[in-house]
């Protein structure tokens, strides 16, 4: 439930009441489910416009939802009054009127309906009106912003079913205002689909009500709306209304952050890294001429980068992410940029065509040819299936010796599929993941001829994020059987002289 309040008279002041419960999705990050999220946010534009938390937050970055979270970053801020800005159609409409001298009109036609539309569009404004022809209803506020993976895009606030609505103080006066608000991303995908209640206009207002007041002892300072090409609208947006939005990592995290381990301490090639904290966790394989990284997470990319630089005089010369959404595959660009090769399967290459303006070197495979890289030390192998846990292009990976003995270790990288957490004994962390998932996963390793003596580490977890395939085993009751390394068949046997 949310209800969003506009006062036009002094610039725009802005003010969102929102609850919601999370659904069953998000038991990965509050089995519970509870807290309820119950927040309010008041927003001021202009040179010292701000975002501020009167109460609550919407953050899963921290231990207590209730507690009022202040002043927002920059970024959030620039994304909340610009998200702001293109839900007051009257605000955008006064601002086109008073500009009408710097305002650009053209016509457009949509290639797949035919239907014609007149655009209006301030330079400076960050916004355009697309009005129906027809009707001379306005139709889209548009917004034009930069994704990672899908450079340059559309943002549209679609405006439907209008009705009339009168104003609260003059019962002579009406508008014709839509009733249904659906942001959809580039002309085809519906991120949000909003049906109002009620529309009030000129509602009475209490002295204060759009002020930032804060309970005693919150003293933060307000961040001035600012935007970055590291922190685009796309991203904050998105991160933002899942919770996930916890500020600019750079801010908490650098190098000196980054924690290395060795799964197998016999192989010193292979290691897990996490930037920070353990709950997001990728493979580092460190091979003769060069490294592999699993996994790309947005902004945790330059910081790895860097620190494979520094300590291992290497560059990264393979990108392997897991799966296409944001939190697996933001940083992608950053590793393509630096010169890595993009490891992906073949239906997931039309997803990243468009990063480093088209330049990408790929290296592509598919459920009968898994993609293998090979040295005298160590080997990796991502493997995909057409029918597939989570996502379309979900992939895993595994990682061992160059060619292992019967009691030599295997470790297979897993994403959304399964949350380790072995400080629980393996059993309390499976409300944290589908079942379904796991036990789908479990289907494919076992025609792969994955070991049961496998360690697996998981993107996501607990304390720590790798733990053995027995617990999994354990937890979903699988019937797995006692396979070794001599098992393993997908894209051949692991050491030349093992026959499945």
């Amino acid at each position: 439930m949310q209800t969003l309040f506009f006062d036009f008279s002094s610039g725009l002041r802005a003010r969102i009441d929102r609850y919601y419960r999370y659904n069953d999705y998000w038991i990965w990050a509050q089995p519970g489910l509870e807290p309820s999220m119950n927040y309010t946010i008041v927003l001021k534009d202009g040179e010292d416009g701000y975002a501020c938390f009167t109460k609550g937050h919407n953050s899963f970055f921290t231990n207590d939802p209730t507690q009022t979270l202040g002043y927002a970053d920059s970024f959030l801020a620039d994304y909340l009054l610009h998200r702001a800005k293109q839900f007051a159609l009257s605000w955008t409409l006064q601002q086109m009127d008073q500009s009408s001298s710097r305002l650009r009109t053209y016509d457009m036609v949509e290639p797949l309906t035919k239907s014609h539309f007149t655009v209006l569009r301030l330079d400076d404004f960050g916004l355009s009106l697309i009005v129906n022809a027809t009707s001379h209803r306005p139709y889209k506020i548009r917004s034009l912003e930069t994704h990672a993976t899908d450079g340059n895009v559309t943002n549209d606030l679609l405006l439907s079913n209008y009705s009339t609505v009168g104003f609260d103080d003059n019962s002579t006066l009406s508008l014709q205002l839509p009733d249904r608000l659906q942001t959809i991303f580039n002309s085809t995908d519906v991120f949000e689909d909003v049906k109002l209640d009620s529309i009030s206009i000129n509602p009475p207002f209490k002295t204060g009500f759009f002020d930032p007041v804060l309970p005693a002892g919150n003293t933060p300072s307000p961040q001035a709306p600012k935007q970055s090409s590291l922190y685009p609208r796309s991203e904050v947006h998105e991160f933002f209304e899942a919770g996930l939005w916890g500020g600019p990592f750079e801010s908490f995290f650098n190098t000196s952050a980054v924690v290395v381990t060795h799964p197998i301490p016999d192989i010193p090639q292979i290691m897990t890294v996490y930037v920070g904290y353990a709950d997001y966790v990728q493979l580092v394989l460190n091979f003769t001429d060069g490294v592999l990284i699993t996994d790309a997470a947005p902004h945790r990319s330059l910081i790895l980068i860097q620190r494979v630089k520094e300590t291992l005089n290497k560059t990264v010369t393979h990108i392997v992410p897991s799966h296409h959404h944001r939190d697996h595959a933001g940083g992608v660009p950053d590793y393509v940029k630096a010169g890595a090769t993009l490891v992906v399967p073949d239906v997931a290459k039309r997803f990243y065509s468009s990063i480093n303006n088209g330049h990408v070197k790929f290296a592509t495979y598919n459920e009968s040819n898994p993609f293998v890289l090979k040295d005298e030390n160590i080997q990796f192998r991502s493997l995909w299936r057409d029918e597939n846990p989570h996502a379309r292009d979900w992939s895993y990976g595994i990682a061992t010796s160059a060619c292992p003995t019967e009691d030599e270790g295997v470790i297979a990288f897993v994403a959304d599929v399964w949350s380790p957490d072995p400080d629980d004994g393996g059993m309390g962390d499976a409300v944290r993941f589908d079942i379904g998932y796991a036990r789908q996963w479990l289907d494919a390793a076992l025609e792969d001829g994955l070991p049961r003596g496998t360690v697996v580490v998981g993107a996501h977890g607990g304390n720590t994020t790798i733990d053995k395939l027995e617990s999994l085993i354990a937890i979903t009751g699988y019937e797995y059987p006692d396979l070794g390394t001599k098992h393993w068949k997908a894209g051949g046997a692991l050491c030349a002289h093992q026959r499945p």
